[in-house]
């Protein structure tokens, strides 16, 4: 890491909260709006059983994903 950012009082604890407040918005959002949980019971959850289900859904959603455009590609072929 570079010297300068390692030399400013509590630099790296706010860049990685920054960075944590961030990712913790964007789980909260992908869950709300894809499984329509509320936020209290999204934040109410531990942090690594919320990425497991951003992770899970991420999949789910990948699948779909590839099976829909598996069934576009084969009715193209008709």
């Amino acid at each position: 890491m570079r010297r300068a950012v390692r030399s400013i009082s509590g630099g790296l604890e706010f860049f990685f909260a920054q960075l944590n407040a961030q990712r913790l918005r964007e789980e909260t959002f992908y869950l709300a709006y894809h499984l329509h949980w509320s936020r209290d019971d999204i934040l109410a959850l531990e942090t690594p059983e919320r990425r497991d289900y951003v992770r899970m859904l991420a999949a789910r959603i990948e699948a779909d994903n590839a099976a829909a455009e598996q069934l576009a590609d084969g009715l193209r072929r008709r």
